[in-house]
């Protein structure tokens, strides 16, 4: 039972940092509006890498 709780929190941790990442690039395309469009995508592209590689240093 201790893994699966373990794991969970994990899991919770991981989903907390990535919300944070994503509240981060909204603030900076609101505050980038004048910028290329191109400089969004870079953003959207570490959220997406933070989801789809979700390492996290446990010890």
């Amino acid at each position: 039972m201790n893994g699966i709780c373990r794991v969970f929190l994990a899991v919770c941790n991981m989903s907390l940092t990535a919300v944070f990442v994503i509240a981060l690039v909204l603030l900076a395309r609101m505050i980038m509006k004048k910028m290329p469009r191109r400089f969004s995508y870079y953003l959207w592209v570490i959220v997406a890498f933070r989801l789809i590689c979700p390492y996290s240093r446990t010890e």
